[in-house]
């Protein structure tokens, strides 16, 4: 292990590596993490890190639907393209598109740091698929990513290898 603290009550100066969680991320720190550990499903995330990358895709997944909420009429029930001025179907189809983009682009870093925000709970990552349980499954997921830290839970398989791999005996000699 490093010589960073994992422990939340424990204040440094500097941010720990990016295999260890950072608790009390600001919302920049949490991104740069989320987009630097994109597909890392060992190792642990804080709570601050989990929700800021929350709020964050929130924001940005709603910014994205805006065409798409201003051509929808509730008195149809339904999105009406030839409301508006100017060019709305280029505009939809185009935010569609941006949607279609980010959700494939974001869908495994978000798989990879809830997986990490179970770990740092003292739950297994693969407990996130009880998101697929209709009605209660998100709300199961939901609270158990408000669980705190659990120090003693963790399990070494969770995380990163402190220590390089010895090298095989045999590598590089010729076969029998």
């Amino acid at each position: 292990m490093s010589s960073y603290s994992t422990d939340p009550s424990q204040t440094t100066t500097s941010a720990p590596p990016l295999n260890e969680p950072l608790y009390g991320a600001t919302l920049g720190q949490a991104v740069r993490r989320f987009f630097g550990k994109y597909t890392h499903f060992k190792g642990y995330a804080s709570r601050s890190e989990y929700w800021w990358v929350q709020l964050f895709m929130t924001v940005v997944g709603g910014l994205i639907s805006i065409p798409h909420m201003r051509t929808y009429d509730p008195a149809l029930g339904y999105f009406d393209l030839t409301q508006g001025t100017g060019n709305v179907e280029g505009l939809v189809l185009a935010s569609s598109l941006a949607a279609f983009v980010w959700g494939v682009a974001t869908v495994l870093p978000m798989l990879a740091v809830s997986w990490r925000r179970l770990h740092d709970a003292g739950l297994p990552g693969p407990v996130y698929f009880l998101a697929l349980i209709p009605l209660i499954g998100p709300i199961i997921v939901l609270i158990l990513m408000i669980l705190p830290t659990r120090f003693d839970k963790r399990h070494p398989k969770w995380e990163y290898p402190t220590e390089s791999a010895p090298k095989a005996q045999t590598a590089g000699s010729s076969l029998p």
